[in-house]
């Protein structure tokens, strides 16, 4: 019994395998169909164009930044330029300084014996101001923050003695500069 079982599972199997070479000879070649490969094509074309319109661009980038490294060159040299026209101003500016500041010692003698405090600020504000005429933007910036330094120095080691007015002393932070 067990004999006729083997038998039987053993011609199935044959069927099988036989039913399986005649299905294969049915079919087609397996591969890729023309479909698929018109696809394929069209893909490979499409990455090509890509690959070609990315190098294109890589190219303009790379010009466009070399323009702009020439002009960032021309714009210091330009700046280069006008900073060394502007040194014999400055120079000229310096001797200026050097002048007030000398009329500014004078001033000061002066206003020791009046006991004036408000003289100098007006004439330091003059001078910064008709300096300003001569110097470029950042150095009347410099220039007024050093008057601004210069004004509260002079409040804070003169304080308030008893010649001072109480509204030009440190203490009294309405007076406006």
């Amino acid at each position: 019994m067990a004999s006729s079982r083997i038998e039987n599972t053993t011609s199935r199997t044959h069927m099988r395998e036989s039913d399986r070479v005649e299905l294969e000879k049915e079919l087609p070649v397996a591969g890729p169909s023309r479909e698929e490969l018109d696809e394929a094509k069209e893909t490979a074309k499409f990455c090509w164009e890509s690959e070609k319109r990315l190098h294109q661009l890589l190219v303009i980038a790379e010009e466009a930044n070399e323009q702009l490294h020439r002009q960032q060159l021309h714009h210091a040299r330009e700046l280069l330029q006008a900073s060394l026209n502007n040194r014999e101003n400055n120079e000229d500016v310096i001797s200026r300084l050097d002048k007030m500041s000398k009329v500014m010692g004078e001033l000061r003698l002066h206003q020791a014996r009046r006991s004036n405090e408000f003289m100098p600020i007006v004439v330091l504000a003059v001078g910064f101001f008709l300096a300003g005429f001569v110097v470029n933007r950042s150095a009347l910036q410099l220039l007024t923050n050093l008057m601004v330094l210069g004004l509260i120095k002079h409040f804070y080691t003169h304080g308030r003695d008893e010649n001072s007015s109480p509204e030009y002393t440190i203490e009294n932070t309405d007076m406006e500069l």
